[in-house]
């Protein structure tokens, strides 16, 4: 609010006062001039101007009266300006902005929960409308599906998520409720034990295959790490290989799904990358060579299919290479490794990810062994043999043989 007061043009001995502010409905700005009583000073002219402004300001903030016809046709408008799209409507805008900027495993999950379950549940709500009831009800529908308690909890992170997106950028009034899954049910899955690693390392054919059984082993890698390794990620003088890309839906990703991070090598292992880089199939150390004779790098569903076979040649449970992750990891736990160490090899960013998902303990086992250590009749501990390699056998294909043997 502005008043200003300067003599009237027509009479210097009276005040011409000038009022100026923004009308509280239409913020457009008001102006007013008046010329003040002539017992005034400049000062109280000043004054008189100020609350005669501020009684006309006051006036306008209560509003004009309006008949119940005029109000029935201003009540459509005002909810036409509350009206929000629907989550199929809003979604498009959430994978342009938000979305293509994860990795691509990430932004692969966000399309396969929108289409699978997010959008024939809650596509057509009002995205304002999608509250604790409508995620419930998304939650009983995943579990009427039969689906995994981890994959429940993944669809509702995945809705709650592109909510919460929505509030950040204004779209919604409010954030997204939270939604208690409870605990998950702790399930201990069948682990390979040693020998069964060994039975499975003798089904390798060639090198190539003994070298992705070891990564698999020695090193603990996801299917997808292995098929990604080039040969600039190994240094056999210091013996570590860093991990920091894998294959995702046949194309690369250049980071893998946990986290970059160097491993040192076994020496069985670095031996076998010493025979292995003397055939020159650069970069990839598991080659794939092409009908074109072009050499490329494996998809990881090429060799998680090539895993089961050799699973089921071995006569074990096909339970495909991630169950190798798993047991390894089981192994070390089970033979004292810290859980520090674990996590390291591993490449978690959280150490609960490690110790609640992939230690699978035989409790029964470990409390004997507890027992045992109380009586002083424990066994000492025994190291892992050596995985030797079988020759390939007479008349059996071998798609990962080496180029030129």
């Amino acid at each position: 609010m502005e008043v200003k007061v300067r003599p009237y043009f027509k009479n210097n001995k009276l005040w011409h006062v000038d009022m100026q502010f923004v009308h509280p409905h239409t913020a457009e700005k008001v102006r007013k001039r008046i010329v003040a009583p002539a017992s005034l000073t400049r000062e109280g002219a000043e004054a008189w101007g100020r609350e005669l402004a501020m009684q006309e300001y006051m006036q306008l903030c209560k509003g004009p009266k309006i008949d119940a016809a005029q109000e029935e046709e201003e009540t459509p408008k005002k909810k036409a300006a509350r009206e929000f799209p629907t989550l199929a409507e809003f979604w498009s805008t959430f994978e342009a902005r938000y979305v293509s900027t994860l990795r691509r495993n990430t932004q692969v999950n966000f399309a396969d929960a929108w289409r699978v379950h997010l959008k024939p549940a809650l596509g057509e709500i009002p995205i304002d409308r999608v509250d604790r009831a409508a995620l419930h009800n998304l939650l009983e529908i995943s579990r009427a599906k039969g689906l995994a308690f981890a994959t429940q909890q993944k669809v509702i992170e995945r809705a709650r998520r592109a909510l919460s997106w929505a509030y950040e950028m204004g779209i919604i009034p409010t954030p997204p409720p939270k939604i208690r899954l409870g605990r998950a049910p702790k399930t201990r899955k069948v682990v390979y034990s040693r020998g069964e690693l060994e039975k499975l390392g003798s089904m390798a054919r060639n090198q190539v295959e003994h070298t992705l059984l070891l990564l698999l082993v020695d090193a603990g890698l996801r299917i997808g790490e292995c098929a990604a390794l080039r040969w600039s990620d190994i240094d056999l003088e210091a013996g570590t290989m860093t991990i920091q890309r894998t294959i995702v839906l046949g194309h690369v990703q250049e980071c893998p799904k946990g986290e970059v991070g160097t491993l040192p090598l076994t020496p069985r292992l670095a031996q076998a990358l010493r025979v292995l880089i003397q055939a020159g199939q650069e970069p990839w150390v598991l080659p794939r060579q092409r009908d074109d004779g072009q050499v490329t790098y494996w998809t990881g569903n090429a060799l998680s299919k090539l895993v089961h076979r050799l699973q089921r040649w071995a006569g074990l449970d096909d339970h495909g290479p991630h169950r190798i992750r798993h047991s390894v990891l089981t192994l070390l736990a089970e033979g004292g490794a810290s859980p520090y160490a674990l996590q390291a090899f591993a490449r978690h960013s959280l150490m609960a990810t490690t110790m609640t998902y992939y230690i699978h303990l035989d409790k029964l086992r470990k409390a004997r062994e507890a027992v045992d250590m109380l009586a002083g009749t424990a066994p000492p501990p025994t190291l892992a043999p050596v995985v030797p390699i079988r020759p390939t056998p007479p008349g059996r294909g071998n798609r990962l043989a080496l180029a030129g043997k």
